[in-house]
């Protein structure tokens, strides 16, 4: 027994060796976290749109409805008065809502909300914390790929863009977009860019599983994003007093008693594809599998986060990289999971969309689908207020400085090092641009491309 346990206990602190930050890495963390902690109540909610989705968040609290998104001003949450918000998706939403309920906000005197910085902070915690992640995801990726001192750059010249930092520290929707998009991105590069392995197993014959870092990563993603949502919704529609209070409303047509019953039937079909989808995840062996897994269920957050742009932008970028490195036989070879990947997707971004749709009907479904998502892929809101595509490519450099000035001669070293065969990073991080918003503001995902492409 003595050489197992000694055994382990190598494999344990090899493992912990590997996960240790640098002490640099340390303290640039807890520099950028002190700038953006001290900095994220210096001001109320400027953006309009701050305490427009912070009213939403807050009705999810007081209604006690994760589902049905509502918000109108002036009014009170009930009978024929009650007016839906169907312009954007929910994660954002049900983020705030968390952050509110954790700070002990949102369901006090209404004078509380403009007293003092805790509501402030409370509404715009979520948001920073995605636009953190996001800068410690893409540091982490860069410095497995090329080394810890160009990751340490890279998370500095994203933190430090003025318009993501901005972002991040305003309770908007954009970064629960960005964010999912960098994860899947960062997991896509994991599982490509880097040596196959197998993962680690424990047990043996049909009880063997996986017991791996990258498979337990998977598995927690897994839970939160298609596990707890789920559960949360399906009990939201089968409690007696949500049948009571919708009861009330006394409707005919959308929002009934009836359409709750067949949303929670509905929600069965979840619960199996999530159960098949975890029998298969089982039997991975392969490293490559579970970061794909990752790829999947970002896809479906983005979603969520703010709608088709997200699937979009990580789809086309997958898309591009597999023809420009020519992988795309990782398709026909059925190395991509692309069948299991399909039902994580679902799970991640489906239910809530499908709640709604019976329970308030075509309306809702026109508005966040047609108008909210599909419109604006020819005429978003910026083509009234700012102008068109155009807009992004003026301000594209202002949003990115002083970074945006090593970017021609990055590129321009980019060229020489191929052209001398030197082995180049290609680690794959989001570059794209926003179809769809409500702030007048750049397409955010291209900028933490820039940051890495300044490394």
């Amino acid at each position: 027994m003595a050489p197992r346990f000694q055994r382990m206990a190598q494999a344990t602190a090899k493992a912990i060796a590997e996960l240790a930050p640098s002490p640099w890495t340390v303290v640039l963390a807890l520099v950028i976290l002190a700038i953006y902690s001290a900095s994220i109540g210096a001001c109320g909610p400027w953006d309009p749109w701050e305490t427009h989705y912070g009213e939403v968040a807050r009705n999810i609290l007081e209604r006690e409805d994760p589902m049905d998104l509502w918000w109108r001003p002036g009014y009170g949450p009930n009978g024929k008065r009650e007016g839906i918000f169907a312009s954007k998706h929910a994660l954002p939403f049900w983020c705030m809502a968390l952050s509110f309920k954790l700070f002990g906000v949102g369901l006090g005197n209404p004078d509380e909300m403009v007293r003092g910085p805790l509501p402030e902070i409370a509404l715009r915690l979520p948001s920073m914390l995605a636009g953190l992640g996001s800068v410690a995801l893409l540091g982490w990726c860069v410095s497995r790929l090329v080394h810890r001192r160009a990751g340490m750059l890279c998370a500095i010249v994203v933190a430090t863009m003025p318009q993501f930092a901005i972002i991040t520290r305003q309770a908007v929707t954009d970064m629960f977009f960005v964010a999912p998009v960098c994860l899947a991105m960062v997991a896509w590069a994991m599982a490509w860019l880097e040596p196959e392995r197998e993962l680690r197993t424990k047990g043996q014959g049909w009880r063997e599983i996986p017991w791996d870092r990258a498979w337990t990563a998977f598995f927690v993603l897994f839970v939160l994003s298609a596990v707890v949502p789920l559960a949360v919704m399906h009990l939201h529609v089968i409690d007696p007093d949500t049948h009571d209070r919708v009861a009330r409303w006394n409707r005919q047509s959308d929002g009934t008693v009836d359409e709750l019953i067949t949303i929670a039937r509905h929600f069965t079909i979840y619960w199996v594809l999530i159960a098949v989808a975890l029998l298969r995840t089982l039997r991975w062996r392969r490293r490559s599998q579970a970061w794909m897994g990752v790829v999947y269920l970002a896809g479906g957050l983005s979603l969520m986060g703010k709608g088709m742009i997200g699937p979009g932008i990580i789809g086309l970028l997958i898309l591009a990289h597999m023809v420009i490195s020519g992988r795309l036989h990782l398709l026909w070879q059925r190395r991509c999971e692309l069948a299991v990947g399909t039902i994580l997707f679902v799970v991640s971004c489906f239910p809530w969309h499908h709640a709604m749709a019976i329970f308030r009907g075509e309306s809702w479904v026109n508005e966040l689908i047609v108008i909210n998502n599909l419109a604006r892929f020819a005429s978003g809101e910026q083509d009234q207020a700012v102008g068109g595509f155009a807009f992004y490519l003026r301000t594209l450099g202002l949003a990115a400085l002083p970074w945006s000035a090593v970017v021609p001669p990055a590129l321009w070293a980019a060229v020489v090092a191929y052209r001398r065969r030197k082995p180049m990073p290609s680690a794959a991080v989001p570059a794209g641009d926003k179809a769809e918003g409500d702030t007048d503001q750049p397409a955010l995902p291209s900028l933490p491309n820039a940051g890495r492409g300044t490394t």
